[in-house]
């Protein structure tokens, strides 16, 4: 029994080995596509890298894409307008808009656009092996620009025409969502309930790491 898994273990690393391919050295392209989420926002996304390729383990270059943030829950969005500073507090808004909802988020941007510098370490050099991708840039939007990371732990596959699919985990941070809003009730009864317009609000930059799947072809 010993000697069948010692020869099953030594064909199988063989097959691996075999089934390598040595990756053309000199530019290579690369089209992401990811599926992020943080705790109220999916992320959908396109990014393409361009760069070179030492060797069958390293790749370096920049790129840039396209992400559309898509809100969920049950917030109102709402104008900064909208929002009355409290004379003599620091930080404190009435709400003065219509509606009656008890909690307000703000209007904030939708879509933007990463500029970064990447590079992917392969762990192996079988068709099949595990690798980590790092990317480090700007994040963009038509209100600010902030700092951008993303790390992707995943695997490729290399096809017999010596191309790469990848597949993997990605986390970015910071996803930034604009001005959050919080209100602070006061209520004259014990009852959970409160009126809109006792409510104080407060506003907060707020800042999230998102995580979710990438797949990718390089070419």
């Amino acid at each position: 029994m010993k000697r069948f898994i010692l020869i099953t273990t030594a064909l199988f690393a063989s097959f691996m080995f075999l089934e390598a391919q040595e990756i053309n050295r000199g530019l290579q392209h690369h089209v992401d596509a990811r599926y992020e989420a943080t705790i109220e926002t999916f992320i959908v996304g396109i990014d393409y890298t361009a760069g070179y390729r030492f060797n069958n383990f390293i790749f370096a270059g920049f790129g840039s894409g396209y992400h559309q943030d898509i809100y969920f829950g049950g917030y109102r969005t709402a104008q900064e307008s909208e929002f009355t500073p409290i004379k003599g507090k620091v930080n404190k808004y009435k709400y003065s808009g219509k509606g009656n909802s008890m909690v307000y988020r703000l209007d904030r941007p939708k879509s933007h656009i990463p500029l970064y510098a990447n590079a992917r370490f392969y762990m192996m050099r079988p068709r099949l092996a595990p690798y980590i991708g790092i990317s480090v840039g700007v994040d963009l939007s038509k209100d600010y620009i902030l700092p951008y990371g993303n790390l992707t732990l995943g695997g490729r596959h290399i096809t017999k025409r010596n191309r790469e699919w990848t597949f993997g985990f990605s986390f970015s941070y910071p996803k930034y969502h604009g001005h959050a809003l919080a209100g602070y009730y006061q209520s004259d009864d014990n009852h959970d309930g409160v009126t809109t317009n006792k409510a104080e609000y407060s506003f907060w930059e707020s800042y999230n790491l998102s995580g979710g799947l990438t797949i990718g072809y390089s070419f």
